[in-house]
């Protein structure tokens, strides 16, 4: 499901092409999309991580107004080959904190996936569980 190797990984990374469009904003030419360089600033549930989506469109953070919860197709993208030492499974160009984000896909009725930028996986938690948001919207 969702192209992932047995342990819950990509199978394939992209090569992607990050241009930094502001200090708020990084597009990827590869993949045509537009993310949050950090996102939530605390982590939220499910529910809430819709919210702020929400809040995002209604302020037009960044000039824009089309920015939802990315699926899981999506934010596995971002994810890079595991790294060493410190460094996260995602471009340094973006803020660390966010280290678990929530997808828009769920895995049942109280449930849904999110992924691990820390050790670069996809998982499946609650909707009460605390996860951050990074925003996403097309070019």
């Amino acid at each position: 499901q969702f192209g992932l190797d047995l342990l819950w990984r990509p199978r394939v990374f992209t090569a992607n092409r990050y241009e930094a469009l502001s200090g708020e904003i990084v597009a990827d030419q590869a993949t045509r999309l537009v993310w949050q360089r950090a996102g939530s600033k605390f982590p939220c549930t499910w529910q809430q991580a819709h919210t702020y989506i929400q809040s995002l469109n209604v302020e037009h953070f960044a000039g824009r107004d089309r920015w939802r919860l990315p699926t899981i197709d999506e934010l596995i993208t971002l994810l890079r080959p595991t790294p060493q030492f410190q460094e996260l499974c995602i471009a340094p160009l973006f803020d660390f904190t966010q280290r678990w984000l929530w997808s828009s896909d769920r895995r049942s009725f109280t449930a849904a996936y999110y992924v691990d930028a820390q050790m670069g996986f996809v998982g499946w938690q609650d909707f009460s569980a605390p996860y951050y948001v990074r925003a996403v919207c097309s070019m």
